[in-house]
């Protein structure tokens, strides 16, 4: 998989929204951890801790997730969003042999509910399909993307704690 035909993939069929992908760099981690703390706001402002608790609390599970994923998804590739030059988001994706994996899509919240996910989501299901793979998700059923992902043809699989497993066929005949 490579970013120049994702780039390709999203220009083709959502040139309006001047979207383009790049690898993530030791200089974007900060970037990526605030993208994270940005979803768990609304948890966290249940609990009683200092802000300054609150962000270290962040700081220590994102990093612990990205960890994670690079010890359990060696071959995944790892990009930032970008619209217009600036950075909006990040997705995680591994292709595999038999499948391409979304591991993670986060958008800054100025840009969640504005098509980018839709079109990042898009463009990395076109891939799938033109490598005859099909793709696999895990979303939390009360997210709002997981409207979207029914919306593009993936169906719920199982549900497995806290998460719903999704795919979406290479032939959207068999979705």
């Amino acid at each position: 998989m490579s970013d120049v035909s994702l780039n390709a993939t999203l220009a083709s069929t959502h040139s309006a929204l001047l979207l383009s992908l790049r690898g993530e760099t030791p200089e974007d981690i900060d970037f990526s951890a605030s993208l994270y703390a940005s979803t768990r706001q609304a948890e966290l402002a249940l609990i009683p801790w200092s802000d300054a608790e609150k962000s270290a609390f962040c700081r220590m599970q994102f990093n612990a997730q990205h960890a994670h994923y690079e010890s359990q998804y060696p071959d995944a590739h790892f990009l930032i969003i970008e619209r217009d030059g600036a950075r909006v988001g990040r997705v995680y994706v591994e292709q595999g042999a038999s499948a391409l994996l979304l591991m993670e899509i986060t958008l800054t919240p100025e840009q969640r509910g504005r098509g980018v996910g839709h079109a990042v989501t898009t463009a990395l299901l076109l891939h799938a399909r033109a490598n005859a793979l099909p793709m696999h998700l895990h979303v939390e059923p009360s997210n709002p993307a997981k409207r979207l992902y029914d919306r593009l043809g993936f169906r719920d699989v199982e549900t497995q704690g806290f998460y719903t497993f999704m795919v979406c066929r290479a032939d959207p005949a068999s979705n």
